[in-house]
C-alpha cells in the first residue's frame, strides 16, 4: 500500500493548478449563476453520497461471500477479479445454509497451493503424517509364502501411509510384453502385504490396498480424506512398449495434494545410456495428465502437486570401471563411490532433478546380485559382467516433508535389493470451525473497512 499512496501523491503534485475563472460583468446574469452551480454541485454530492452509502450496504451483504470466494479459489462464472477487488456476483453464487452443506461442498474446493500462507492458516489445520515408501525390481520372482517383508515396511515404528513400488512384477518375456498380462503375482503379492500390515496391532484399524495393474482384490477408497487418479506412462522400445516406464498416482491427502511415481527407467552402463534415462524422465513429465478434463481445480501435471515422491528402478549407473567399484565395495566406501553415481551427478547439476532431494546413501550398491546370495555377480553368458550400482532410488520434491530413514533391506529373492525411505509429511486439514470465525465479521469491523475505501477514493490519505 505505501507504493500505491506514494504514486498517487506524486500524481497529485504533478497535476497544474486550475485555471482561474473570470468574474461575470456586473449587471449579468452569472450572479445568479453561481448559486445554481453550487446546489447542482451539492446535489450531485448527495447522489454520490447516496450511491456510496448503498454500495457499502450491498458490499456489507456480500462481504462474507467475497472472502469465502477468494480464499477458496472459486472463480465468478461472470466476471474474474483481481485479489483486491469486491465480487458483485449476488444470485448466481449458491448460499451456504448450514454447517454440513460447508463440510460437503468447502474441502473439494482447497486442492490448489494458496498464494497467502496468512489467510490459509485462517481455516486449515497442520497434521502430520508418517509415509512409508518403498521400491523393490523383484525380476519376476513369484514370493513364497513365508516371505518376510517387516523390515522392508519399516514395522518397528508403523506408518500412516505406505506406499509400495515393483518392477517388473511379472517376466519381461514377449508374452508379457505384447500379450495378456498375468496378474496373478499382483494377487500373491498383495497378499503377503496385507497380512504384515494388519500384524502391526488389534486396535489399530486394517489397512487397504490400491494396486496396478488392477487385481481381483483391488478396492475403490471410501475414506473422504483421500482421492486418487493414476496414470500410465510407457518410454520402452519405440516409446511406447511396456518393458520400461512409470505409473503415477495423483492423491489428496485432506487438502494436500500429492504424486507418487514408481518408473522403471533405461537400463545399460554404455555411454548414452545416461542421456536415455533423462529423457525417460522428461517424456513421463510431459505425458503424464491427471483429470484432463476436470473444471474443478485439481491437479494436471507432476508438478501441480505439493509434496511429489519419485521411486523405482531409476538405473542410474556408476562412471567407474568393474574392477574400481568392486575395491570401494570391499573396504566399504560407500561415500567414495558414491561420488561417482550418475543420479547423484545429475542432482547437482540441476536441470532436470532441479529442486530434487535424495538422503544420504549409506548402503552397498543395490544392484545385481546373485539370486539368493549376497554376492554381486561377475559373468553372465549373455551381457557380461555388470558392474553394480545404486539403481534403486526414492527421491522428493516439495516443502512439508523430513527424511527420517533411507536404507535397503537384505532380502535376497531378487538380483535387487528393496529399499525404503521414511518421512513425515506435513498435510492440511480443513477446519471448518476456523473458517466460520474467519467468515464472522462484526459491524463495526465492516465499518472500518469501507470507511477505509470511502476515504481512498476520496483522496484522503494519511501518512
Amino acid at each position: 500500500m505505501a507504493g500505491s499512496s506514494t504514486s498517487i501523491s506524486a500524481s497529485a503534485r504533478a497535476t497544474p493548478p486550475p485555471p482561474v475563472r473570470p468574474l461575470p460583468p456586473l449587471g449579468a446574469s452569472g450572479s445568479q449563476q453561481e448559486p445554481a452551480a453550487t446546489a447542482s454541485h451539492s446535489a450531485a454530492g448527495a447522489g454520490a453520497s447516496s450511491r456510496m452509502r448503498r454500495k457499502a450496504r450491498k458490499q456489507k451483504q456480500l462481504w462474507p461471500k467475497t472472502v469465502l470466494r477468494k480464499w477458496l479459489n472459486i472463480r465468478s462464472p461472470e466476471s474474474d477479479f483481481s485479489a483486491d477487488e469486491c465480487d458483485t456476483t449476488d444470485d448466481a453464487d449458491s448460499e451456504f445454509e448450514d454447517e454440513d452443506s460447508q463440510m460437503e461442498v468447502v474441502p473439494y474446493r482447497l486442492n490448489r497451493r494458496r498464494k497467502s500462507e496468512t489467510v490459509r492458516a485462517q481455516y486449515i489445520d497442520v497434521k502430520e503424517l508418517r509415509v512409508c515408501v518403498g521400491t523393490w525390481n523383484v525380476a519376476g520372482k513369484l514370493p513364497p509364502n513365508d516371505l518376510a517383508i517387516q523390515e522392508w515396511l519399516d514395522m518397528e515404528e508403523p506408518a500412516d501411509i505406505y506406499v509400495l513400488g515393483f518392477q517388473e512384477i511379472v517376466p519381461l518375456n514377449a508374452g508379457n510384453i505384447f500379450g495378456a498380462e498375468d496378474n496373478r503375482p499382483v494377487t500373491m503379492w498383495e497378499d503377503i502385504i496385507r497380512e504384515t500390515l494388519n500384524k502391526i496391532s488389534p486396535d489399530k484399524p486394517k489397512y487397504k490396498c490400491h494396486s496396478d495393474p488392477p487385481s481381483p482384490l483391488r478396492f475403490k477408497p471410501s475414506d473422504d480424506s483421500l482421492a486418487m487418479e493414476d496414470e500410465l506412462i510407457s518410454v520402452g522400445a519405440m516409446g511406447y512398449i511396456g518393458n520400461k516406464g512409470s505409473i503415477a498416482v495423483s492423491m489428496s491427502i485432506y487438502q494436500t495434494p500429492f504424486c507418487f511415481i514408481c518408473c522403471h527407467l533405461t537400463s545399460g552402463e554404455k555411454d548414452g545410456d545416461g542421456l536415455k534415462r533423462n529423457a525417460d524422465v522428461q517424456e513421463i513429465h510431459r505425458r503424464t495428465i491427471f483429470n484432463p478434463v476436470s473444471e474443478v481445480s485439481m491437479p494436471k501435471t507432476i508438478y501441480d502437486h505439493e509434496r511429489i515422491i519419485w521411486l523405482g528402478d531409476l538405473n542410474y549407473r556408476i562412471n567407474l570401471s568393474y574392477e574400481k567399484t568392486h575395491e570401494f565395495i570391499s573396504v566399504k566406501d560407500w561415500n567414495g563411490l558414491f561420488q561417482n553415481d550418475q543420479l547423484k551427478r545429475e542432482l547437482k547439476k540441476g536441470g532436470l532433478f532441479d529442486g530434487w532431494t535424495e538422503g544420504v546413501i549409506s548402503f552397498p550398491p543395490t544392484y545385481k546380485y546373485k539370486v539368493n546370495s549376497e554376492k554381486y555377480t561377475s559373468d553372465e553368458p549373455k551381457s557380461g559382467r555388470r558392474t553394480p550400482a545404486w539403481c534403486d532410488r526414492i527421491l522428493s520434491f516439495g516443502k512439508g516433508m523430513r527424511l527420517l530413514a533411507y536404507r535397503t533391506v537384505d532380502i535376497r529373492l531378487s538380483d535387487h535389493r528393496p529399499v525404503t525411505a521414511v518421512y513425515t509429511v506435513d498435510v492440511e486439514v480443513f477446519c471448518p470451525k476456523k473458517l466460520q470465525r474467519a467468515l464472522t465479521f462484526t459491524d463495526a469491523e465492516v465499518e472500518d473497512q469501507f470507511s477505509f475505501e470511502e476515504e481512498g477514493s476520496s483522496g484522503i490519505y494519511n501518512f
